[in-house]
């Protein structure tokens, strides 16, 4: 929970984007904000999952799987500035800039599930 948080606070101070959500009302960055969340999910939930054998074997875990998280939320602190409304288009398209973006999240996270067993199998 605390990851999760630190992410949503480190976005929000590179970019407002819960302003923009609040704010703004702004359909498409809530959309993004929600696949963002559910692709960080998906990442932590998987660098916490397992066998529990102490606070710092788990402390270890969540660093060793939850780390492409940061390159989550660097893509969407970019992707962010780029697809805000502007003062030249103030109502971006939901689809396009809302729902592909979000789905890509959440696809990326997909793809660190499915790498991260690979990597275990080559290294055995």
């Amino acid at each position: 929970t605390l990851g999760l948080f630190t992410v949503w606070i480190a976005l929000q101070a590179s970019t407002q984007i819960s302003d923009s959500v609040s704010i703004g009302r702004d359909d498409a960055c809530g959309i993004r904000l929600a696949g963002l969340l559910i692709a960080v999910g998906i990442v932590f939930g998987r660098a916490v999952a397992g066998d529990w054998h102490g606070e710092g074997e788990m402390v270890v875990d969540f660093v060793r799987y939850g780390w492409p998280v940061i390159i989550l939320a660097g893509l969407a602190a970019l992707a962010e500035l780029r697809l805000r409304p502007s003062v030249q288009q103030p109502l971006r398209p939901i689809v396009t800039f809302g729902l592909l973006p979000a789905l890509i999240y959440v696809g990326l996270a997909l793809v660190v599930l499915a790498v991260e067993p690979l990597s275990q199998v080559i290294a055995s």
